[in-house]
């Protein structure tokens, strides 16, 4: 049985701070492909702009969709996408 608990998934990548106009259109395709919101966010430190998209209570075969949608967008070209994904730990 495929792991289907609710993750929370951040996937962080270096870019050329021009693109985030790109990014967000992207998230944009994402929220109509598959239904789900996004976040996206930008850290600029000296020459280097750092986004990281979020994505909240998705399971394992979303975050691997959204990652195979990437690889067939042109705006990703030459970047490294980093994916990673975290539980939610509740209190009892």
């Amino acid at each position: 049985m495929p792991d289907t608990k609710p993750l929370s998934a951040f996937v962080w990548y270096h870019a050329e701070h021009q693109q985030e106009h790109a990014f967000q259109t992207w998230l944009k395709y994402i929220q109509s492909e598959l239904n789900i919101q996004a976040k996206l966010y930008k850290r600029m430190q000296k020459e280097k702009t750092t986004f990281m998209e979020a994505f909240e209570h998705v399971d394992c075969a979303t975050i691997e969709k959204i990652e195979q949608l990437a690889t067939q967008q042109y705006c990703f070209n030459g970047i490294h996408r980093q994916c990673e994904s975290f539980e939610r730990i509740t209190t009892p």
